[in-house]
This record gives structure tokens, C-alpha cells and sequence, in this order.
């Protein structure tokens, strides 16, 4: 019950929609993203506590010995640490994982390793020849001396950045509902201050076919491997690596598509019947809207409008960007402004021979300043975000000019992701991407409050819409029925 309760705080469900299954990634995952910045952290720590207690490095040759110290067994064990890191990189497939680990990555990471044993093992050989390499004098001890101090700030911060990273590790995961397969990878340090959301999302009637790979003898013998949810018509897919039991999630998001189908095929024919044949009412599904509205005071309605703005009559939802954006618009014309008013001050107090003329190009400026905020704050109010419940429409206008729209039908649209940093994540506000069929591209709604709830309600406009288009198809079909039975009473074929 707690575990469902979490997914309901990450995920923004649809009415009536259910989770139905959820994998993450295979803990090698886990081991192979943290290996770099581990053996970072243990070398930084390493080097700092030698030097805290007074340790140094010489390169002194004193003659053949060829008898190896504990510091020889232990670079020894470093050798063979990396040289296992280095063969299991090459056995995962690390393609893409994450976002930012690519093929080069993974080649990036082993020549890395490769280089560090090369060193370490020309450490080894220098040491054990006789070479003298380490020296402590406890005279020397510095723990705070500048380049340690320098390590202590390289340990701290990779120590946040594996904090991060084992965050999202958990937090990363590709859920199965009833009606849609969902992606999400969100990490949180702070919650609403250091976090971030990333989320993209399939329904279920537009998966296409999903594709598990399972493409080196560990990921087979360990029972993990990589998910592709492809689209129809070609759209952006789901890609999820490294999977825990990817195989059953593929045969589970086949077999909830086919459930969702028959269901849908069922309704639509029993509520064909009971309307159009029998005349019985059925009430339309109603439409919610998981959020609060914005609720904007009548003395500022002339600067910001409520966000968004819903005409429920019409079923019309309007998004504006986040206050943020004003803000952001605002910012220079307000520091020069701020500027001209404290030069204007100056050249009144100096009581300047041409302050006459200072203060008369000021008030100019001023009145620049004024036109010019207007014209950001205009600017502002005209840039909105509609949906109807046919359409998506993208508007931007400038101030007493030209005006861009651009819309798509709600049945081209495949899929609605949204993307929060950490910034837009702790002031409330994310970009809305939704991906439409064909060469017309993406619709991103910029920098709107609530990216998760934008994102549900225009699946939720989605989902209505598909179910009405099979009603106007089955429609049709009950349409050339009764025509058909019509024929067959004037050709005299019914008994």
C-alpha cells in the first residue's frame, strides 16, 4: 500500500487509470555507473589521508632489490580491481544508458582504466626494482594544507554526484498501467529545492511492438537486458537499458494491450446498441482537471492571468508560461530603468552645468525604460497554451504585431512527456513535449506551472478523443447496417 502511494506521488494517473507492473534496473547497472566516480573518491581519499599524515613521493633509484611490500600487494590488488571493471564494462551493454552514457562513453571509461593500470603497474615495476617512491616524515603533516584541501572539496563532491547517481539508479523506472507504459527518472537530494523529473509515456493502443534484447552472455545468464517500446507511425520510442526481468515486462505490456483492446471493443459495442438501437442514455465521461487554478488578485489581473485559465462549458483549458518567465523578461529593462533613475539623482545633487539637458536625455530614457516594460509584459500575455477537445494550439504573439499559431488534431499526437531541472523543479514549472505523427514535429509548452498535471490532462483529452473517433467509426458501421437491412426488406430477403 506504501509503495502504490509513492507511485501515485511521482506518476499523475488518468481517471481510472492502475499500475499494473514496474521493473528498474539490473544492479550491474548500478555497479557499472558507479565505478568511474567510485575509484575516483577512493584514490582522492586515498591521496589526502597519506598526505594528512605527512606522507610524500620520491623518485629514488637505490639498486636492485626485486622484493615487493605490502604497498606493492597493494597496487597489485588495484590492478586487478581495474582490470575486472575494465572486462565487465566490455561484457555490459552500456548503450545509452541513462542519457549520457553512450558506446563512446563505455570505450572513454575503459581506455581511462586501461591507462590507470598502465601507471600503476610501471609503479610496481619501478618499486619492486628498488626504486623508492613513498616517503612519510610525520613533520610533514598537513591536513589542511591547500592541496589537500583541494582533495577534500574533490571527495566531497563526488561523493554528492555517487549520491545522485545511486538516487537515480533507484528512482529510474518504467511502469505498466492499464492504459499507458511510462517512463520515469527522477532523483531527488532535497525534495522541491535539489531534484529533478523527467517523464515520457506511451499509451497503450499506439505501442507498435515491443522489442527485449538481451545481447551478451551476462545480461542472459544474469536475466536482464534492454526494452524498446516502439510507436505506430513511426514516433520517438521508449528505450529503458539494463532491465530487470525484461522479458516478462515485454510479454505483460503485449498482453495489457490486448486486454485494453478487447475492452474498448467491447464497451464500444454494448454502448453502440444501448444508444443507437435500444435509445438509452449514456452519460459522458467527465473531464477533470488534477490541478488547482492559479488564482491571479483583481488589482494584478492587468499583469498576470489566472494559470491556466478553463472554460468547462467549452471543455477549453489555456496555459500561460510561469510568472518566472516575466520575471526573467522583466530583468534588464527594470536594472536600467533602476540605473537611469540613480544617474538622474546624481546629476540632480551635483547641480552640473548641463544637468538641464542630463535631465531632460533621463526622462527620455525613462520613458524608453516605461515603453519597454510595457512592451516585455505584453509580450508575456500573449504567449499561451490551448486545448480543446479536438486541438492543441501553440500561440505566440508579439506586442501590436505579427502572430505565430501553430495547432495539430488531438488523434496526430503519440506521445506527452515533460522535463523538469532543478531550478523549474523547486519554483514549480517544467516544459510539456508533445510528440504528433508525420513531419509536423514536436509541441513544447514552455516553462508552464505543473508540467506533470499539464501532461495528464492532455492524455486525459487524448484518451476522450480516441474513444470518440471508434463511436463515429462504429457509428458508421451501424449506419451501413441499417441500410444494409433496409435492402434486404425491399429485395423481399427477410422472412
Amino acid at each position: 500500500m506504501a509503495t502504490e502511494h509513492k507511485h501515485h506521488e511521482r506518476l499523475s494517473l488518468l481517471e481510472g487509470e492502475e499500475i499494473l507492473h514496474t521493473i528498474q534496473h539490473h544492479w550491474l547497472a548500478g555497479v557499472t555507473t558507479l565505478a568511474i566516480p567510485v575509484g575516483v573518491l577512493l584514490i582522492a581519499t586515498g591521496l589526502y589521508s597519506y598526505n594528512a599524515v605527512g606522507g610524500g613521493f620520491t623518485f629514488v633509484y637505490t639498486g636492485p632489490r626485486f622484493a615487493p611490500d605490502l604497498i606493492d600487494w597493494l597496487d597489485g590488488a588495484l590492478v586487478a580491481f581495474i582490470a575486472a571493471l575494465w572486462a565487465l564494462l566490455g561484457m555490459v551493454d552500456h548503450e545509452g544508458h541513462h542519457g549520457h552514457q553512450g558506446a563512446k562513453g563505455q570505450q572513454r571509461d575503459r581506455w581511462w582504466l586501461l591507462t590507470m593500470a598502465l601507471v600503476v603497474i610501471g609503479l610496481i615495476a619501478f618499486h619492486a626494482s628498488g626504486g623508492q617512491l613513498y616517503v612519510i616524515d610525520p613533520a610533514q603533516a598537513a591536513p589542511f594544507h591547500p592541496f589537500n584541501l583541494l582533495l577534500l572539496l574533490i571527495i566531497l563532491v563526488t561523493g554528492v554526484n555517487i549520491l545522485y547517481l545511486i538516487i537515480e539508479l533507484l528512482e529510474e523506472t518504467l511502469y505498466l498501467t492499464n492504459r499507458r507504459v511510462i517512463y520515469y527518472n527522477g532523483a531527488t537530494l532535497i525534495p522541491h529545492l535539489i531534484e529533478k523529473q523527467v517523464q515520457k509515456d506511451l499509451m497503450l493502443e499506439d505501442v507498435q511492438n515491443v522489442l527485449s534484447r538481451t545481447e551478451t552472455y551476462l545480461q542472459h545468464w544474469l536475466n536482464y537486458g534492454n526494452i524498446t517500446v516502439q510507436a505506430a507511425n513511426a514516433g520517438p520510442p521508449i528505450s529503458f537499458r539494463a532491465a530487470n526481468e525484461a522479458k516478462e515486462m515485454q510479454q505483460r505490456i503485449m498482453s495489457a494491450r490486448r486486454t485494453m483492446l478487447q475492452q474498448q471493443t467491447d464497451y464500444s459495442y454494448t454502448t453502440l446498441i444501448n444508444t443507437r438501437v435500444y435509445g438509452d442514455n449514456v452519460a459522458a465521461p467527465p473531464r477533470s482537471y488534477p490541478y488547482a487554478v492559479t488564482q491571479i488578485p483583481s488589482f494584478m489581473r492587468w499583469l498576470l492571468h489566472d494559470n491556466p485559465r478553463i472554460d468547462a462549458a467549452q471543455g477549453t483549458i489555456i496555459w500561460y508560461p510561469h510568472w518566472i518567465v516575466m520575471v526573467q523578461m522583466l530583468l534588464w529593462p527594470l536594472i536600467t530603468t533602476g540605473t537611469v533613475m540613480v544617474l538622474l539623482l546624481i546629476v540632480a545633487a551635483l547641480n552640473l552645468a548641463l544637468s538641464g539637458l542630463l535631465m531632460l536625455v533621463g526622462v527620455l530614457a525613462l520613458i524608453v525604460c516605461g515603453l519597454w516594460i510595457a512592451y516585455q509584459i505584453e509580450d508575456y500575455r500573449n504567449d499561451r497554451y490551448v486545448l480543446m477537445t479536438t486541438t492543441l494550439v501553440d500561440i505566440n504573439k508579439r506586442p501590436f504585431g505579427p502572430e505565430k499559431r501553430r495547432a495539430a488534431g488531438l488523434g496526430t499526437i503519440q506521445t506527452v512527456n515533460y522535463k523538469t531541472t532543478f531550478l523549474s523543479a523547486l519554483l514549480g514549472y517544467g516544459d510539456v513535449i508533445a510528440q504528433t505523427a508525420g513531419q509536423g514535429g514536436a509541441f513544447t509548452f514552455f516553462n508552464v506551472p505543473r508540467p506533470r498535471d499539464v501532461a495528464a490532462v492532455i492524455n486525459q483529452y487524448i484518451s476522450l478523443y480516441r474513444k470518440g473517433e471508434r463511436d463515429r467509426s462504429l457509428d458508421e458501421a451501424l449506419v451501413l447496417l441499417r441500410q444494409f437491412h433496409a435492402d434486404q426488406q425491399q429485395r423481399g430477403e427477410l422472412k
